[in-house]
């Protein structure tokens, strides 16, 4: 199964095997906040909670002196909150930073791992189902600043996994689980086409062996070709005049990047021989091209 829920060492180097060699470790786009705003947070409450419960009961034995120790019941709750709630508080701050330290994607020969807490998820390359891109846009005063990319996975047990793209390190995670997934994503649908199957991407785009059928009308792959807008658009058009025959969000459309890795490589192409059971092992990382 690809996603693991990893809780000890042995489990932990099992998947690790799996994977095989180690490539690169991409640490959380958070875990500067992690590591300094929470832990430093954390102590602090508790150092400043402290210096205040000495000062206050230097205070209040003060006013026990004075007054009696009838003081106590009106004078006492400052204490209270500050040992029994803030103290706490200092302290889960500051364990919820030391658990998330290490929070990172790592990169493998086989798939990658997510390391989030004390949780360790697998993903390998051959088991991922679906790889959808989506595209969300940041609006300030009714116009659009910014666009921010994700990537959501699936597997074949229907978990899935978000991965935002926030900073350049991010983009070449993304960029790189791309070129990994979707050779094995797109020989699985090759064979699903050759077995006469038809994969559904949205509603009225289907794609069959031979082409796609858009509202029910065959389109051979030849004689179709997309591209792709600014806005989020995806456009399917004809090879001759560029006209649109088809248009939707890509964040609407189901497996996206395969659907523009199929376009780009038809399926007809990688068929070696007649039988249902070949496929040209023509497929490979480094034919994929990067939109």
């Amino acid at each position: 199964m690809t996603f693991q829920q990893l809780d000890n060492s042995s489990d932990q180097k099992t998947a690790n095997w799996k994977l095989g060699q180690k490539i690169k470790t991409y640490p959380s786009v958070q875990i500067k906040k992690f590591r300094w705003g929470l832990i430093i947070g954390g102590v602090a409450l508790i150092i400043f909670s402290f210096i205040f419960i000495v000062i206050y009961v230097i205070r209040l034995i003060d006013a026990i002196n004075q007054h009696g120790r009838a003081i106590l019941i009106s004078q006492s709750l400052p204490v209270l909150i500050l040992f029994f709630v803030i103290v706490p508080l200092g302290l889960l701050i500051l364990i919820f930073g030391i658990d998330h330290w290490h929070d990172s994607f790592i990169l493998y020969k086989n798939g990658f791992s997510r390391q989030k807490g004390k949780n360790s998820q697998t993903w390998m390359w051959s088991e991922i189902t679906s790889l959808d891109s989506k595209l969300k846009e940041v609006v300030f005063a009714g116009s659009t600043v910014d666009n921010l990319e994700e990537v959501r996975l699936k597997d074949q047990d229907n978990h899935s996994l978000t991965i935002k793209n926030r900073n350049q390190m991010y983009s070449e995670l993304i960029s790189t689980i791309r070129q990994k997934t979707l050779p094995w994503l797109h020989k699985r649908m090759v064979i699903d086409l050759r077995n006469g199957k038809m994969i559904q991407f949205h509603d009225n785009l289907k794609v069959k062996l031979y082409g796609v059928e858009v509202n029910g009308i065959h389109y051979p792959w030849s004689e179709i070709s997309f591209r792709n807008r600014k806005n989020g658009t995806f456009e399917l058009i004809t090879q001759t005049n560029k006209e649109p025959i088809y248009q939707q969000k890509f964040r609407n459309i189901e497996n996206f990047d395969t659907l523009t890795h199929l376009i780009k490589n038809p399926p007809t192409k990688f068929i070696s021989t007649p039988d249902n059971t070949s496929y040209a092992e023509d497929v490979r990382p480094g034919q994929y091209i990067e939109r």
